[in-house]
């Protein structure tokens, strides 16, 4: 989703990663002894303890400062100065597990899932075990389009620290339409149990998975209390403006479907969504002109073609009617024309 859905949840650069970095703060606030060797006699909270395996020698003990001044840095958009000052604190104390996490932070939050994904794994090779890593690790690889293997890192992370709320969402918002409802559900409510803060997507998945089985009412319930965390989203818009479409709440759907357009960067698809809500209502004259808007925007979209078609027949309009028909079927003509020489490509690539 290219489109954020919430304004309100990226007021920092940190904030697309949640407790990842809040974990880094706390990190700085803990005690001396947390950068010490471990008592190995002690038993320790997988969901709390990061053993920092390393020595207290004159020159690691400056290690925090220089990754402190990263993360700052970082904040302040001065992205070389903060990897120079990662780095550095890599130097210092290549073995605490707190480093490379922050590495593979930032790493992340600069589009470089290759080498965040590196990082997170070196922390899971000094500190294995840790849930939040294999979480930070799920999220690389989503960055890289392996969601199977990013989803098994979730998971993984839901059960190594159970209490950590993060990976339960993820695992929601990547699995929807994939998993049975009542999985999206249980892990929505262990989210929110464990005091998750980001509700509305929460709400969202949660809806999202019932329109899926088009089982209305919990949907639009949900739905309705996504929206009321945040007011602006796009995607508890566009999601409220379809399920209200659906049950035929059509001019409530047109209302919130066209606060929908200016928070998207590619509104055509919600233009589209308009003209089948318009059609709804018999006004199909701003059915028409939604779905001309549509492709105008997105002149590729050419199943907008058929669409129009339909409008027109309904109009009376046989002229027209076929004109767009005759559109549509060309555009057809295209896309498996495009879509052979893909094949085709793909084929000679696989030839011994």
């Amino acid at each position: 989703m290219s489109d954020k859905p919430s304004p309100k949840k990226g007021r920092s650069l940190y904030t697309l990663i949640g407790v990842l970095v809040v974990m880094g703060i706390v990190y700085y606030s803990l005690p001396k002894s947390w950068f010490e060797i471990p008592d190995e006699t002690k038993k320790s909270s997988p969901t709390l303890d990061i053993p920092a395996m390393i020595q207290q020698t004159a020159d690691s003990r400056d290690f925090k400062d220089h990754l402190h001044a990263g993360m700052q840095l970082a904040k302040e958009g001065k992205m070389g100065e903060a990897e120079e000052r990662m780095k550095t604190a890599l130097r210092l104390a290549p073995e605490a597990p707190v480093v490379h996490h922050n590495i593979g932070v930032f790493y992340l939050n600069t589009n470089q899932p290759d080498k965040a994904d590196i990082a997170f794994q070196r922390e899971l090779e000094i500190s294995p075990g840790y849930g939040p890593a294999h979480y930070s690790r799920g999220l690389t690889l989503q960055a890289r389009r392996r969601y199977a293997e990013a989803a098994l890192q979730m998971e993984l992370a839901t059960q190594l620290s159970p209490d950590f709320a993060d990976p339960y969402l993820s695992l929601a918002t990547q699995l929807t339409g994939k998993r049975p409802v009542e999985t999206i559900q249980k892990w929505i409510d262990n989210y929110l149990r464990l005091g998750g803060a980001n509700k509305g997507m929460a709400y969202y998945d949660v809806s999202v998975a019932y329109k899926t089985k088009k089982d209305y009412p919990p949907a639009i319930k949900y739905g309705e209390l996504a929206l009321k965390e945040d007011e602006n989203s796009y995607l508890f818009l566009r999601n409220m403006g379809q399920l209200y479409s659906y049950t035929d709440k059509t001019q409530e759907a047109d209302a919130l479907l066209r606060k929908a357009l200016p928070l998207t960067k590619d509104p055509s698809p919600v233009y589209i969504e308009i003209g089948m809500n318009a059609q709804k209502r018999n006004k199909l004259d701003d059915a028409v002109a939604a779905m001309k808007k549509s492709l105008e925007l997105s002149p590729q979209t050419g199943n907008v073609h058929l669409y129009l078609s339909r409008i027109y027949q309904r109009q009376g309009n046989k002229e027209l009617a076929a004109k767009e028909d005759l559109a549509f079927r060309e555009w057809q003509k295209r896309e498996i024309v495009e879509l052979n020489k893909r094949h085709e490509a793909l084929n000679s690539t696989h030839k011994p």
